[in-house]
């Protein structure tokens, strides 16, 4: 019962971890890097990963709301690969894409049983769930791989037009701006 008791109560405070860690103003990289060293400290984590958050593209002010779950399902992930993966490593990749944001984490672990994958969610446990819930709750999609002893990857994925406070620009942006402004006008049928 004592065991039993402990196993609740360390479960209680992961839930509680993850919906009330926040960003202390940071950026989601940096943010991810401070979450991952703490994850990995102490005794508690039976795996002693290294860690390690890659950026890739230029780094860009996301919106609130996409900032706060991308940690938090990025969060997620990373927990889950110190809890059951047994991996070596452990990676977050963050890239800036013109066209979407994507937020990988990446192990080398033992990977994720089949009828895990298949079910969706271990019994008893709401981290997949939790996750997909949160991607779409923001209209990102959430895309688990995962390999026996070859470690699995967790991609959130989330257009630019949702991600970035600012709507990214390309070749094409002034089109649209002439197209949506008033510059135009109405387009009439003189027949």
């Amino acid at each position: 019962m004592q065991v039993g008791d402990q196993a609740i109560g360390e479960d209680a405070t992961l839930v509680q971890d993850l919906r009330s860690s926040s960003f202390d103003d940071r950026d989601l990289a940096t943010s991810l890097t401070h979450s991952g060293i703490e994850l990995g400290a102490g005794d508690y984590p039976p795996s002693k990963a290294q860690y390690r958050v890659v950026v890739e593209g230029r780094p860009r002010e996301l919106t609130a709301l996409v900032r706060d779950e991308a940690y938090r399902i990025a969060r997620e992930a990373v927990s889950n690969a110190y809890q059951h993966a047994k991996a070596g490593n452990i990676e977050t990749e963050v890239t800036f894409g013109d066209l979407d944001l994507k937020v990988r984490v990446r192990d080398d672990g033992i990977g994720i049983d089949t009828a895990i994958l298949a079910h969706g969610q271990r019994a008893g446990h709401w981290g997949f769930p939790g996750m997909r819930e949160r991607s779409e709750s923001i209209g990102g999609q959430l895309n688990v791989w995962s390999e026996r002893n070859a470690g699995t990857e967790v991609e959130l994925r989330i257009s630019a037009t949702i991600a970035y406070a600012e709507p990214p620009t390309s070749r094409f942006s002034w089109i649209r701006r002439l197209l949506n402004s008033n510059a135009v006008g109405p387009i009439v049928d003189r027949q």
